[in-house]
This record gives structure tokens, C-alpha cells and sequence, in this order.
């Protein structure tokens, strides 16, 4: 409608142009604020109602950037220094959050002395989280990394992050640089039964060295990702194996999350840290460790069905 009657000049008429594809979307949104500060009285004008009904758009396109200078940050650092890699990674994923409407609780249930097993049920990303070498920064685990461990020991603790395609450069470049333990998944490259025990063998010998050290652990059950309505899946015996072979047994420390897979700009991520407990406390002396772990996931998925509950009337009262 005010198309005609903009000066052909103005910069107004690129912003439809620039909001259509995620990499111009920065510059469309830097000339509407140039704009509105120093625009003529129509531009003024005209950039303030593009804000004011962009905001949701805005909000993303930061989160957006937010995750790219993670990325950023990561790929471009050494390999040599991965515990330097991983302290900056934790500060710029806690500015990815800025971005997000976030609950957090249970965090008196965080051991006060490290050394500990987090788990957690993996979600999946959202595709619009893309980036243009088609890598995905995983929220979740990045998540709990940034805003829980770092957050209470000063040390983001260790993932374990599976091997990945020969073509995805991009986690290549990023994953290689925070010194995490690599693990074999159904999304890895095709590998030999006899490399696969090998880096299972690497897995728990490495997981033990670094519980030893008083490192926390962040490690998926599930060995893959799920939408939040699917989640949990069923659990692999990885996290379990390792407290149970460890040479000083730790708690395992279970955490739920729910609408990490989401549009951050439409929903609350939520985030319930569940009691500690060790595995010998927990499993009955007739129970094998598999019988345990099947037992288990039946009670944690009990308790993400309360989160998808709890998060629904947590929703409620924001939109109020």
C-alpha cells in the first residue's frame, strides 16, 4: 500500500526482498533500525511498524547469529587447547539463550562435588536451526553443558558426540576441536564390528580416566534424538556400563528436558534436574543391569510426561 509513495531511494523498498532468505535477514533488519533512527519522517514511520511486527522474526534471527558465532568461535580455534575451546563454547551458548524463554528447576539436586554422570533424553533440533553448512548446534546437551555444569563447577564437563558422516564437514570441524569422547551411532559412517568394539573399548576407558579426574559426563541414554512427544526412546546400557565398571562408582544425575526441538520464538524450553542416585542404590539385588536400565526408562519417561504437563501450564500462565 505505502510501496508507491516511498522515495524511490529509500532502502525500505529491499527489506521484503532481504527478510525472504535466512543469510540477508541481518542486513533487513539493520537498515529498518537505521532507518528508524535517522530515516525521513515516513521511513521513521514506516521501519517502526516493520519492528514492531517483525519481532518474532527479529528474536530468531538473533538466536540465529547467536548460534553461528558459536560455531564460529569453536571451528576456528585449535584442537590443542580443547578445554579452553570448550569454556569459550559455554560462554557463547549462554548468549544463545539470552534468546529463549527458559525453566529451569531442581537445581539443589546438582552434587555439590563433581565427578558425576548427567543424562539426559536427546532431543532434535529444529530444521529452521540450520545453518548454512547444514550443521546443527545440538541444544540440548550444549543446554546442560553451558547453563548447568559450567554454571555450577566452572567446567562444562565432557559429551560424548557420535563420529560423524565423512561429508559433514561442518561437525567435523566443530567436534574435533572440544576434545569430547567419540562414540559410534546409527547416523555415524558404516564401520566394522572390529572398529566399533575398539571404540567402545576407548569409550569406557576414557569415560572412567575423566570420572577419575572429577569431570562430569554428559551422555544421552538413548544413543539418538527425538521429538518431544516421542521422547524418551529406549535406553542403551553406555551411561550404565561406565558407573557400574567405574573404578569409584558416581551418581548418575538425570535430567529432563522438553521443547528443545521447538520454535524458540513459540514456546518455553523447559529443563526438571532430577535426585541423584547410584545405581547400586537404586537396583534390587535379583536385578541384572539391563533388567535395571529397562525399569528405569519406564520411570523416566514417567517422569517427561510430567514436564510435558508441567510445561503446558507453564505456557498457559506466560500467554495469559
Amino acid at each position: 500500500i505505502n510501496s508507491p509513495r516511498i522515495p524511490l531511494p529509500s532502502p525500505l523498498h529491499q527489506i521484503p526482498h532481504l527478510l525472504k532468505d535466512s543469510s540477508t535477514q541481518p542486513l533487513a533488519f539493520s537498515k529498518l533500525h537505521k532507518l528508524n533512527k535517522n530515516g525521513t519522517k515516513q521511513e521513521r514511520h514506516l521501519s517502526s511498524i516493520c519492528l514492531d511486527l517483525l519481532k518474532t522474526e527479529e528474536r530468531e534471527m538473533l538466536f540465529m547469529e547467536s548460534i553461528a558465532e558459536v560455531y564460529k568461535v569453536v571451528s576456528s580455534a585449535s584442537p590443542d587447547e580443547a578445554f579452553k575451546n570448550r569454556i569459550k563454547c559455554a560462554a557463547k551458548t549462554r548468549d544463545v539463550f539470552d534468546h529463549v524463554s527458559l525453566h529451569i528447576e531442581g537445581e539443589e539436586n546438582i552434587p555439590t562435588s563433581s565427578g558425576n554422570i548427567f543424562i539426559y533424553n536427546h532431543l532434535l533440533n529444529h530444521p529452521l536451526y540450520t545453518l548454512n553448512n547444514r550443521f546443527q548446534l545440538t541444544l540440548d546437551s550444549h543446554f546442560i553443558s553451558s547453563m548447568i555444569l559450567d554454571k555450577h563447577y566452572q567446567d562444562p564437563g565432557i559429551r560424548t558426540v557420535r563420529y560423524g558422516k565423512s561429508s559433514e564437514y561442518g561437525h567435523q570441524d566443530y567436534y574435533q576441536n572440544l576434545g569430547y569422547i567419540n562414540v559410534y551411532t546409527n547416523d555415524s559412517d558404516l564401520q566394522s564390528d572390529q572398529s566399533k568394539n575398539e571404540a567402545k573399548e576407548r569409550f569406557y576407558e576414557e569415560a572412567d580416566a575423566y570420572l577419575n579426574r572429577g569431570i562430569n559426563l554428559i551422555i544421552s541414554p538413548e544413543g539418538t534424538s527425538f521429538v518431544s512427544e516421542e521422547s524418551p526412546g529406549p535406553f542403551k546400557m553406555g551411561p550404565f556400563n561406565i558407573a557400574e565398571k567405574a573404578t569409584v562408582e558416581p551418581y548418575i544425575v538425570p535430567i529432563v528436558l522438553y521443547n528443545f526441538d521447538k520454535r524458540i520464538a513459540e514456546n518455553l524450553l523447559f529443563c526438571r534436574i532430577l535426585a541423584p542416585f547410584k545405581v547400586s542404590d537404586k537396583r534390587t539385588s535379583d536385578e541384572s543391569l539391563k533388567e535395571f536400565v529397562s525399569r528405569y526408562q519406564k520411570e523416566f519417561s514417567i517422569e517427561v510426561n510430567r514436564a510435558s504437563m508441567d510445561t503446558d501450564k507453564l505456557l498457559k500462565e506466560l500467554n495469559k
